[in-house]
């Protein structure tokens, strides 16, 4: 075998080592963008998930302080129209 056909193989041998290491390389940076892009996905979504709890917590406040109002409203119109009947029948109130 001759220094040529030698020295060919190995320069051979040294290319493919360096598409090797290059592809992997690729790859490494390929499956790092992909890695991002799920994060920031993930993170967007996570997001507006707390944007919408937000939402829905303040909407259900809002109701349950609407409730409440009525509720003392009801109270207060009930203890009126007692007083009213009681005051129609020239009762006093218990």
């Amino acid at each position: 075998m001759d220094v040529t056909r030698v020295l060919d193989l190995v320069s051979t041998g040294i290319a493919f080592g360096l598409a090797c290491v290059i592809a992997a390389l690729m790859l490494r940076m390929m499956l790092e963008v992909v890695r991002r892009h799920r994060a920031a996905r993930r993170a967007r979504i996570e997001r507006e998930l707390d944007r919408r709890q937000r939402q829905l917590r303040a909407a259900i406040f809002s109701l349950a302080s609407a409730l409440a109002e009525e509720s003392i409203a009801a109270d207060d119109t009930k203890h009126s129209i007692t007083r009213a009947i009681y005051i129609a029948r020239g009762e006093l109130p218990k």
